[in-house]
């Protein structure tokens, strides 16, 4: 194990935490370290309590003041330097339902293979417009950032609907290759009726036999992935990851965040089964009994 391997011990420890254990190692006061980098002690006290954030120049006259050799201080440079980017590092897709449905498109567009992460509801790519009109009527409230609305809601889930329903054409290329990873629990969200739910769920089942480059897996309630499902996400080529939020989705072409998404893509993929037959007639029952129900009653 080299030094650098030895040293970073703690994937959450911060770079501030890091200066203050090796200025320990090293045996120095803070007052002798900020002489020895050119610094005051109070400064060298707010960067080790995480009260400043430190620039990549601090970190490295500080870091080789305490003795670190050349290759750890070019760790602890090139993290201070990935810290600083990260609030940059995500950019927010155009406002609007309809933009943000068409910004999407062109990433989809462009990309050869797409694996797309989905913890609540079923992917664009994947829905019926039923499904996908009930789903657009949900987050409709993207709009109300925009002060002054010209087009009244139900044209702007119009819109975007035709937008999305567009991007499906995508998959019908055999020569791109698409993978679908799924929480089971996108059966019980319904939002919209059984029938609808149900066409859904015939979809999915479709698509899943009919497109040779189209792969559907869903993680069963009890597979136990070891990793929180917080959001969905889309990654192209492994060089854009997108994210969705409530108000928008952010896209980065960060390599750590890259990285990252494919790592958590893989493990849900690692414990996700692509024999989808039996929890689609698990729902499909489900929704049959309610709509049964319902007529019923």
């Amino acid at each position: 194990m080299s030094e650098v391997d030895r040293f970073f011990t703690d994937p959450d420890e911060s770079i501030g935490a890091m200066l203050a254990r090796l200025r320990r190692a090293s045996g120095l006061s803070g007052t002798k370290a900020g002489e020895l980098a050119g610094m005051s002690q109070a400064k060298v006290s707010r960067i080790e309590t995480d009260a400043i954030a430190p620039t990549p120049d601090d970190v490295g006259r500080l870091a080789r003041a305490l003795g670190a050799d050349e290759q750890l201080a070019r760790v602890l440079i090139s993290r201070t330097v990935i810290a600083q980017r990260r609030p940059t590092d995500w950019s927010p897709y155009p406002v609007g339902l309809a933009r943000g449905q068409r910004f999407i498109a062109q990433s989809e567009a462009q990309a050869t293979s797409i694996r797309a992460f989905e913890p609540t509801v079923i992917h664009g790519l994947l829905q019926t417009s039923e499904y996908a009109r009930a789903l657009l009527a949900v987050f409709q409230m993207q709009e109300t950032v925009i002060p002054t609305q010209a087009r009244s809601p139900a044209a702007s889930v119009t819109e975007a609907l035709a937008e999305r329903i567009g991007r499906q054409k995508a998959i019908t290329d055999l020569r791109r290759s698409f993978t679908f990873v799924m929480m089971e629990a996108v059966f019980q969200n319904n939002f919209c009726p059984p029938e609808d739910m149900l066409a859904q769920i015939r979809r999915l089942r479709d698509l899943n036999q009919q497109y040779d480059n189209v792969s559907i897996k869903v993680v069963p309630l009890d597979a136990g992935p070891g990793i929180p499902a917080l959001h969905g996400f889309e990654l192209f080529d492994d060089g854009l990851v997108a994210i969705d939020t409530f108000n928008t989705a952010f896209t980065s072409t960060s390599v750590p965040d890259l990285h990252l998404y494919r790592h958590v893509f893989d493990s849900f993929e690692a414990v996700a089964t692509d024999d989808i037959d039996p929890i689609c007639l698990k729902y499909q029952n489900h929704y049959a009994r309610q709509l049964s129900s319902r007529h019923g009653a």
